[in-house]
């Protein structure tokens, strides 16, 4: 499976050689413990690139940091705290959130056109809260990306509470009653 591009632009842009080499400097010093070979350096090694890269927004390499800290921690808690220190350059995927809450807003704002044509209080419910669910995920984005004032995410946040409570009030006129939460 290929790494996408976003995700290695991502990458090659946090990645710092200094952390890095911090880490494979200090792994010399573990040669004499047991189970410590130059391959188990490459394949520490390794494990830090996929981590960092996990970090960057590739799924594929999910359970990479676990396995990492998991034979760490088990050398030496400095060593963990290196790779920690590492991987952090690469923070914790905020860019790629904003692209899945973008992702997510072009959809929701789909549904709610769509649902605008449905001709039945069942439409105007779905319409609402799909709106709803749209100009949440902008208030979810713009939080992140962190480009915009809070009165202007704070908007759009109450356009959402809004359509939803809209959208509930129209349900509730037509029988619908959601279940008290536990």
């Amino acid at each position: 499976m290929t790494t996408p591009k976003h995700v290695l632009e991502w990458y090659n842009t946090h990645y710092n050689n200094a952390t890095y080499k911090a880490l494979r400097k200090a792994l010399d010093g573990f040669y004499n413990r047991p189970n410590v070979s130059p391959q188990f350096v490459v394949d520490i090694m390794n494990l830090l690139t996929d981590a960092g890269l996990s970090r960057s927004g590739d799924p594929q390499y999910a359970e990479a940091e676990k396995a990492l800290m998991d034979k760490l921690t088990t050398l030496d808690i400095q060593l963990a705290s290196l790779a920690r220190q590492h991987l952090d350059q690469f923070g914790q995927n905020t860019q790629t959130a904003i692209d899945a809450l973008g992702s997510a807003e072009d959809h929701a704002k789909t549904a709610s056109q769509i649902t605008s044509d449905i001709q039945s209080w069942r439409g105007r419910v779905a319409y609402a809260w799909s709106s709803a669910a749209y100009y949440l995920l902008q208030a979810a984005q713009l939080l992140l990306s962190e480009s915009h004032t809070d009165d202007y995410i704070v908007g759009k946040l109450g356009r959402a509470v809004h359509y939803m409570a809209d959208g509930g009030q129209e349900a509730l006129d037509h029988g619908l009653r959601p279940n008290a939460p536990n």
